[in-house]
């Protein structure tokens, strides 16, 4: 039996990792501008003793062509849990109550952990690592407010989780406060109480949404019940 955790640098990915132990820590470059950025602050991670870098496993899997406008790579997951079944039974993916995509939800859980315990019926033709297999999804019942709110119940540190957590679709030096991904992270932070003022070149809060990014959130009612929260 191995734990592996599919690390993304992300803030919901950082919790995962603070909230359990593993046997091997895996993370792809699949050469986005985020997901490189997101390399440079895992070597950051390992230079400063955050995560041990013996099993942390970096593999070259460069899917980035397939990148849509709204940065989702499709089958991403899918992908990802098929390769990691390589290094362990037991997949930890660091999905959200707010994700919409569909390989972060229950129904692709199941049918991944079929298809990876169809496949390890035939143990000769497949990694020993264990069985059966099975995709966790420790946060998939909780905000982002929810997740940073167990962090810090946990007692873990607030500073290396604003320090070594990354969460931008751009690749600038601090996080850029404009896209989605950066709302969502300050959402989560402000409703904690936490000071994310260094973290972002502009406040993510202070961006007037478009219509129809509002139209969008309003689509997703605790989404939009946490952004309300945060602006007070």
């Amino acid at each position: 039996m191995s734990d592996v955790i599919l690390f993304s640098g992300g803030m919901d990915s950082f919790c995962l990792l603070k909230n359990h132990t593993y046997d091997k820590i895996l993370f792809f470059i699949t050469g986005t501008k985020d997901n490189l950025m997101e390399l440079r602050q895992l070597y950051n991670m390992e230079i400063d003793g955050i995560i041990d870098s013996n099993i942390v496993h970096i593999i070259n899997l460069p899917i980035s062509i397939f990148e849509l406008p709204n940065k989702i790579i499709p089958h991403r997951n899918a992908v990802f849990c098929l390769m990691a079944s390589n290094y362990g039974n037991n997949i930890f993916i660091g999905t959200t109550k707010g994700d919409t995509t569909k390989d972060k939800d229950y129904v692709f859980k199941s049918q991944i952990e079929g298809i990876l315990n169809y496949f390890g019926q035939d143990s000769e033709k497949v990694v020993s690592v264990g069985y059966p297999y099975s995709i966790q999804m420790p946060f998939k019942d909780m905000t982002k407010t929810e997740i940073i709110s167990n962090y810090i119940n946990n007692s873990n540190n607030i500073n290396e989780l604003l320090k070594y957590s990354r969460s931008c679709y751009t690749n600038t030096d601090k996080e850029c406060g404009k896209c989605r991904s950066c709302l969502r992270k300050a959402v989560a932070l402000r409703n904690n109480n936490i000071d994310y003022s260094n973290v972002f070149e502009m406040d993510p809060l202070s961006v007037i949404l478009s219509e129809r990014d509002i139209k969008k959130m309003q689509s997703r009612p605790l989404e939009w019940q946490e952004y309300q929260k945060a602006l007070g």
